[in-house]
């Protein structure tokens, strides 16, 4: 499953990545400013070999994949109930703290939504994939090449 996952994220950031570099021509202009332009295709070709941006498009991709699969068992009263705990703990330097963090209550609560999609994931995974039969059965059909070779010194 989460190597499906990471497959699919990589294949979604590789077609972004070709589809913003395969416009033939240098793309409508984004910005302009007293003669100069920064046009679609130059935009591109920064964001693309930059690490924030890529990962960026990376999270992007995990939470829509996530949303779609596990989105109706993540209820927003355990949204909101996390959010509550938060608050609680931080009392009246909430608001300060996710200010320092570079976010607003609504980006914190978007953010505490996906790390619930993440963890239901990966428990669900884990209730798949790691079962009993499935550790007796690779422990039974792993058969390591052992070569021993006794010394005798007298």
């Amino acid at each position: 499953m989460k190597k499906k996952l990471l497959a699919g994220a990589i294949t979604l950031l590789s077609v972004a990545t070709l589809a913003a570099c395969s416009k033939s021509s240098e793309g409508a202009d984004l910005i302009s400013m007293k003669g100069d332009v920064v046009t679609e295709h130059q935009f591109y070709e920064q964001v693309k070999n930059n690490p924030t941006a890529q990962q960026v498009l990376l999270n992007m991709a995990i939470e829509k994949v996530f949303e779609k699969q596990y989105g109706s068992e993540v209820t927003d009263k355990e949204v909101d109930d996390a959010v509550a705990e938060e608050q609680k703990k931080y009392g009246d330097s909430y608001q300060n703290v996710l200010s320092r963090a570079g976010m607003t209550p609504e980006t914190r609560k978007a953010q505490i939504r996906t790390s619930k999609l993440v963890e239901l994931a990966v428990k669900k995974a884990a209730e798949s994939e790691l079962t009993d039969e499935a550790y007796q059965k690779a422990f039974e059909s792993y058969t390591p090449d052992v070569t021993a070779q006794i010394i005798r010194m007298d």
